[in-house]
């Protein structure tokens, strides 16, 4: 059997990574039109962890790494890729709406 990449106490610690989903409460500044590159940025960063993550899995997955090196990897990736590209995916409109606003309250 191959070397695992970590042990099962490491394994454990990955589950911290689902925390960066908290970092969709950035919607908030979304809503208002506000720090439009620092939220797209971190939406997107977010979502490249996710994505890193699923890849590092399949890569795990090939290579025979035991059950817990894939789950460690498989579940923060799918809650990452999941809550920021839905985030993300929402995020110009809302931006849109925002900015369309501020245009029509400075007619008034």
């Amino acid at each position: 059997m191959i070397q695992p990449w970590f042990t099962q106490e490491v394994s454990s610690s990955f589950v911290f990574f689902s925390l960066f989903a908290l970092l969709a409460v950035l919607e908030v500044w979304v809503g208002r039109g506000l720090h439009r590159r620092a939220v797209t940025s971190a939406l997107a960063a977010g979502a490249v962890v996710g994505a890193v993550l699923l890849v590092l899995a399949v890569i795990a997955g090939v290579a025979g790494q035991p059950r817990y090196v894939l789950v460690a990897l498989v579940v923060p990736g799918v809650v990452l890729s999941v809550v920021f590209a839905a985030v993300l995916a929402t995020v110009p409109a809302r931006y849109a709406a925002a900015e369309l606003r501020r245009m029509a309250s400075r007619e008034i």
